[in-house]
């Protein structure tokens, strides 16, 4: 790959707050590759801004109005690359695979390109991890913009101004979830609600909702939302499948094996969800004294591989049904 060549199409945009302890990794992921690298600081009171700036990066100030497309077209606005790519301050780019990848840009049919986040949710444990795709590469573009105040989204503009957006295996890992604040998640859900409201038929936006209620342990709220989404062709396969462990996990809580078995009779396309799917399912079959189905699926291959699967759980209930078994 000719690097200076390459170096002139691509820059980079972040929107920033109070980042210092991450930004400098993702900042110096990027730096061979991009041109140009723009920071949108959104009220900092530590100093990202200076490790931004002292990075190279140009840096400038916007004033939050709780609105992340706003501040992440705003930082559109300031590039001058051909090229785009868009992290958050909590991530680092994998350069291999971008150098893999680097044809793509030659494509003049092409608006966007789709890459793999890594999320790591364990930072004892780097095999601990989920993966999902979103479009974080595009054409510098008037009308490529950001739609959405939370979980803002950019792939419909490219692909309605009649451009194609490509799959890549270009790899972004996302540190984000080994520190998720309260504060964060309470921010996160005031701002689904607050468009929710505004859109109540909005099936994406209840499943993103959905999710946080989840993690805040909100079951109630979190079960009636995704009790209405969960079969809806307005989500993507993953996120229907998604929807159902999630209503699955509450089911199991509530005590109510039959209706976890009812909700998980499918094949997951991830391989991930397939195996927390076996483990609940396990657990259900254990809640129901039906100890060969669940010894059996404890120990499907697909469950044992999966990164969101507590593995110590697994060997205790594998450890307490032996003993089952030879008591018998």
């Amino acid at each position: 790959m000719n690097m200076p060549n390459y170096k002139e199409r691509l820059g980079a945009s972040f929107i920033s707050r109070d980042s210092s302890t991450t930004i400098r990794r993702a900042i110096e992921s990027l730096k061979p590759y991009c041109n140009q690298i723009v920071v949108v600081d959104t009220g900092s009171i530590d100093n990202s801004p200076n490790i931004a700036s002292l990075l190279g990066a140009d840096v400038f100030f916007l004033k939050w109005n709780n609105n992340f497309a706003e501040a992440r077209n705003y930082a559109l606005s300031l590039m001058r690359t051909d090229w785009i790519i868009s992290l958050d301050t909590d991530e680092e780019l994998d350069s291999k695979s971008l150098e893999r990848n680097s044809g793509l840009f030659l494509n003049n049919d092409i608006g966007g390109i789709s890459v793999i986040i890594d999320n790591f949710l364990n930072e004892n444990d780097i095999s601990q991890k989920s993966t999902h795709r979103y479009t974080r590469i595009f054409r510098r573009h008037p009308l490529i913009r950001y739609e959405g105040s939370i979980h803002e989204q950019i792939a419909e503009t490219i692909t309605g101004n009649g451009l194609q957006i490509a799959e890549s295996d270009i790899l972004i890992h996302h540190y984000g979830y080994l520190n998720t604040s309260e504060s964060k998640k309470s921010r996160n859900k005031e701002l689904l609600e607050q468009e929710l409201s505004q859109n109540q038929s909005d099936v994406w936006l209840k499943y993103h909702l959905g999710e946080t209620e989840f993690s805040m342990n909100n079951f109630p709220r979190a079960e009636e939302l995704f009790s209405a989404i969960y079969q809806s062709q307005q989500l993507s396969v993953e996120q229907r499948e998604k929807a159902a462990i999630r209503l699955s996990q509450i089911k199991l809580k509530k005590g109510d094996s039959r209706a976890v078995l009812a909700l998980l009779n499918f094949k997951c396309s991830n391989s991930d969800n397939e195996g927390l799917k076996l483990f609940i399912q396990a657990a259900a079959y254990l809640d129901m004294k039906d100890f060969d189905s669940a010894y059996k699926l404890y120990n499907m291959p697909e469950l044992i591989s999966s990164n969101l699967v507590d593995k110590s759980i697994v060997k205790k209930a594998i450890d307490a049904l032996n003993r089952i078994f030879n008591e018998r």
